[in-house]
């Protein structure tokens, strides 16, 4: 009875997915909460958290890249990044801080380790080191429902943290006292075209569509959107003969 429901057409219920974790920011950032001077002086702006060598409990910063670069570092490098986040700033105001403060990598992220390109994280600290915001870009699916349309877009989730607000126990494990809050432009069409990014609302993240997917609104124009990642596969059409899965991210 199973297989004779998938074939005609079913939706089965959801379960947890892969985590991206990124295991070094947060050693990198109990020193900086510590006042450790941890903090590398770089005329592009950028640091790169990786693993010591011989040491995978400690950890170096480099000012240039990754210690072992990998094809996908492609767009965590200068030339692109430069690009990217003036579009993705350009969606609000509040956003403009990340064009200028320093930019950290956390080369130990799983997304880059298995080289998900549709996947970049990044984190800002500013210059007095009393701030830090985090960034996750994912492609995911864009649907469109007034406009009986469908493509690709990246879906870029930000969020800040004062550092007055987080503390280190003495096991090293971090807690902080803020809630978190989250600021999440889409750019339409991204990857394929790098267009400014546009602000959307999540009013309930905990609402879905019946298959999965997540409500939001675009800010400037009031259009209501679906947003998915996607991954699986289909004959000739996803409506014709498909098996696929919708992922949505958590927002803790």
């Amino acid at each position: 009875m199973a297989v004779k429901a998938t074939l005609l057409g079913a939706t089965s219920p959801t379960h947890n997915a892969s985590t991206y974790d990124s295991a070094l920011v947060a050693l990198w950032l109990t020193d900086v909460v510590a006042n450790k001077s941890t903090v590398v002086a770089s005329p592009t702006k950028r640091m790169y958290i990786d693993y010591a060598a011989g040491d995978s409990s400690g950890y170096t910063v480099s000012p240039e890249s990754c210690a072992i670069p990998a094809p996908g570092d492609s767009i965590y490098a200068e030339r692109y990044l430069a690009k990217l986040l003036p579009h993705i700033a350009s969606a609000a105001p509040s956003l403009d801080v990340l064009l200028h403060t320093d930019v950290v990598v956390d080369c130990s992220f799983k997304g880059r380790q298995v080289q998900d390109t549709s996947a970049l994280k990044l984190h800002f600290l500013n210059r007095n080191e009393s701030q830090l915001w985090t960034l996750f870009l994912q492609t995911l699916q864009l649907t469109r429902p007034s406009k009986r349309l469908t493509t690709a877009c990246g879906m870029a989730s930000i969020s800040m943290i004062n550092l007055s607000a987080v503390s280190a126990n003495s096991a090293g494990t971090l807690s902080t006292s803020q809630t978190a809050a989250y600021t999440h432009v889409i750019g339409v069409e991204f990857p394929y075209v790098l267009a400014p990014f546009h602000l959307v609302e999540i009013p309930d993240p905990s609402k879905l569509t019946s298959d999965g997917r997540r409500h939001a609104t675009i800010v400037e124009s009031g259009e209501s959107i679906e947003l998915a990642g996607i991954e699986g596969i289909y004959r000739s059409a996803l409506d014709i003969q498909a098996s696929y899965n919708y992922c949505i991210w958590d927002l803790p």
